[in-house]
């Protein structure tokens, strides 16, 4: 996660600084002093403040305008906010097992 300015490592509540460049399985890279972030593919963004990189390699943006910065559009307000999220509906509460395939769903 990027924060305060200094990419940390969030493990439940506990934040730790990190002191040394991070891989992820993946193969992603991380720079720990200038939020600099490398993806398998050879992409490469910045880190922005409240963003991180989650277990799987994958970027969460923390804003709208870290989001546009990240595919090179600097026309979203650096204050934009994302819509708050409201799930519609409610999770099953059993699980239905295997879908069928077209091969036996005959």
């Amino acid at each position: 996660m990027f924060r305060n300015g200094e990419v940390v490592q969030r493990l439940g509540t506990q934040i730790t600084p990190l002191e040394q460049n991070i891989r992820l399985p993946n193969g992603t890279k991380i720079n720990v002093k200038s939020g600099i972030v490398e993806f398998p593919g050879g992409k490469i963004t910045s880190l922005h403040e409240n963003d991180y990189i989650n277990a799987e390699g994958g970027i969460v943006f923390g804003s709208p305008a870290s989001a546009a910065a990240a595919r090179g559009d600097n026309s979203v307000a650096a204050d934009a906010k994302f819509d708050k999220y409201v799930q519609v509906g409610t999770a099953p509460t059993t699980i239905l097992g295997d879908a069928p395939t077209s091969a036996n769903s005959c």
